[in-house]
């Protein structure tokens, strides 16, 4: 990959993330009924809000992508990185 489709796959990721809920989904067990919450961090405080069980599987699947992206990314940023400092791009 050349640094110009190494850069344009680092925008495209980027953007993706952007447009993904980030956080975490958690379960609460009330009275036998499983509740569902997104929780997420925001100035350094961590906020909580409740997810419809209908709503949740999405919400998991999406928060998972934005997972698996931001781990796309970290490897792309190192390989760009790794390529400026080594001299084989300019």
């Amino acid at each position: 990959m050349v640094q110009n489709e190494i850069q344009e796959r680092i925008d495209e990721l980027k953007r993706q993330i952007d447009s993904l809920p980030s956080g975490t989904v958690s379960t609460k067990k009330i009275k036998g009924k499983v509740y569902y919450y997104h929780r997420v961090s925001i100035d350094g405080k961590r906020k909580e809000s409740y997810v419809p069980q209908d709503k949740a599987e999405e919400l998991i699947s999406k928060i998972n992508t934005r997972k698996e992206l931001e781990k796309e990314l970290r490897q792309h940023r190192a390989i760009n990185a790794h390529c400026h400092k080594k001299g084989d791009m300019p």
